[in-house]
């Protein structure tokens, strides 16, 4: 479906649904609606004739590789990118949009990512269905949804958390420390560390699958590192299944070949 036949089948959505009560619910297109349940994707399926869901591919954070494989179907390819690429915005962008284009075949592209600071902002394939999930970051994925992230982050918004993902990629404070002090020298390196880390409050380290007692005293070394308060708190692989088995709801942006993935995507249409 071109370009153009997106828009068709936004106007004939838009006519279609005129007496539904859509727009009384607060939702000013209801393509954006049926697309946050997921009707937009078996609709344009539909147009299509592809019937169900066919050919996954996975691009998605090293960090959450463990999670994502414990939830794995057989016959879904994946491919894990370094966690580092999340340091250079653009260059994860960048690396996403190569892999996305040398991707064969028709089908879906599965994004372990959330908007990651812009670095998912923009991809398009002119021959995959994107799916992404509508977060900001994985911290959302690990603890299992959206609104228990933003729980935390009201209870405490400083909060710096790790899993055993972050602290096997080095994705920590310690870690960083330690790059500078071989790069800058040890007082430099504290005084990065000292406004870097300046607004954290605590460290949380999020239990998912294959964590062990090493990691959470890395964790707990981490908070000592930065002096301040260590917590624990149990994730949920619950975002993550629903990502690998198409359970895409309103959690989840659904692109359509030929469409770019929007920054306003990520904001949540609900009044």
């Amino acid at each position: 479906m071109d370009g153009h036949g997106i828009q068709d089948l936004k106007r004939d959505l838009f006519l279609g649904m005129k007496g539904l009560g859509t727009f009384q619910l607060g939702w000013s297109d209801p393509f954006q609606f049926l697309s946050g349940t997921g009707l937009v994707w078996r609709l344009y399926c539909w147009s299509e004739g592809s019937g169900p869901v066919g050919t996954k591919k996975i691009f998605a954070c090293k960090t959450l590789e463990e999670e994502i494989r414990a939830v794995l179907s057989s016959g879904v390819d994946c491919e894990f990118l370094e966690y580092g690429l999340h340091n250079t915005p653009a260059k994860l962008q960048k690396e996403l949009q190569n892999r996305i284009d040398q991707a064969s075949d028709r089908g879906v592209i599965l994004l372990g990512y959330g908007l990651c600071s812009n670095g998912t902002a923009n991809l398009l394939s002119d021959s995959h269905t994107l799916v992404i999930p509508r977060v900001h970051d994985c911290i959302s994925l690990l603890l299992g949804s959206r609104e228990l992230y933003e729980q935390e982050f009201n209870k405490c918004p400083g909060t710096y958390y790790l899993s055993k993902g972050w602290i096997d990629q080095k994705g920590d404070p310690v870690s960083s420390y330690r790059k500078y002090c071989a790069k800058y020298g040890e007082e430099r390196a504290r005084e990065f560390i000292k406004i870097e880390y300046a607004n954290y409050k605590r460290v949380v380290f999020i239990h998912t699958v294959a964590d062990s007692k090493e990691y959470v005293g890395y964790s707990m070394e981490v908070a000592c590192f930065l002096g301040i308060e260590h917590a624990e708190i149990q994730g949920s692989l619950r975002y993550i299944d629903k990502l690998i088995n198409g359970e895409w709801d309103a959690e989840f942006l659904i692109i359509p070949p030929g469409e770019t993935i929007s920054l306003n995507c990520f904001i949540d249409p609900r009044p």
